[in-house]
């Protein structure tokens, strides 16, 4: 199983970092932090320099909340109108405290809370802010962000070296289901 993920990994390439990301992010439940550490502890892998894997990483990350932030420009009224609903009021209500109280400050601080780093985009895209603002506050505080994950799968995640333990764990893990 692993090598199979492996072969994959090494068939995708540097490809790999980038639409693990922009999947990962945006179309899974998984939180980001552990795709970026997957990322991370992936570029490990003898066929990838961990700069060019983890620059690949940031822009997919940033692309992934500028994309929104241009969604909630370009569509600011049906924005709105999904912020509006129930399930995002109280999120809407914590930007809106973060933003109020702390400034550009609250913005890096969404990166850390769950879920707020997606809604973040989206709020401010609806606020009009300008385009500049928005990439060098959040560009910034998510290069520290995706830094700090990347550097904590590369280091600290399970390396890749422990292949043939992994091997045997996923050999056992259907007869331990079935028990």
């Amino acid at each position: 199983m692993v090598d199979q993920i492996i072969t994959v990994i090494q068939q995708f390439g540097y490809g790999y970092f980038f639409l693990l990301i922009i999947i990962g992010a945006n179309f899974t439940p998984i939180p980001d932090p552990l795709f970026i550490m997957l990322a991370g502890n992936h570029a490990t892998l003898s066929t990838f320099h961990p700069l060019i894997a983890f620059l690949l990483t940031y822009s997919a990350m940033m692309l992934s909340l500028y994309v929104k932030f241009l969604f909630a420009r370009w569509f600011r009224k049906q924005t709105i109108k999904a912020l509006s609903q129930s399930r995002f009021q109280k999120k809407r209500y914590e930007i809106e405290n973060l933003i109020t109280s702390y400034g550009s400050f609250g913005i890096m601080l969404s990166f850390f809370l769950p879920g707020m780093r997606h809604v973040m985009p989206l709020f401010l895209g609806t606020t009009k802010m300008p385009h500049l603002n928005y990439i060098t506050t959040t560009f910034s505080f998510g290069l520290v962000w995706t830094f700090a994950f990347f550097l904590w799968g590369l280091k600290l995640m399970m390396p890749l070296h422990l292949k043939p333990f992994l091997n045997s764990l996923f050999c056992l893990l259907p007869s331990v289901l079935e028990a």
